[in-house]
């Protein structure tokens, strides 16, 4: 689970980068400190409510998505498996 966040916040911060915004300034836009993002980073733990803040800093928002849809399914022949 901390490797995923670990890789969602190195996304998270990669957008922001590329909206113009480094480190401190998408912290800051959050509504959070730079320390505590740096925290979570390391640690690969946050609160879902930071997790959310940071996304709507870059314009984005958190979707949950099937881990196995169905077209995936289809191509591999499976559907009916």
């Amino acid at each position: 689970m901390a490797d995923r966040l670990h890789q969602l916040l190195d996304e998270i911060v990669a957008i922001g980068k590329r909206q113009g915004k480094n480190q401190k300034a998408l912290a800051r836009a959050a509504g959070m400190d730079e320390a505590t993002l740096s925290r979570a980073k390391k640690r690969g733990d946050m609160y879902y409510s930071s997790l959310e803040s940071l996304c709507s800093a870059i314009g984005m928002r958190i979707t949950l998505v099937p881990d196995n849809t169905v077209a995936d399914k289809v191509r591999k022949g499976e559907l009916f498996e």
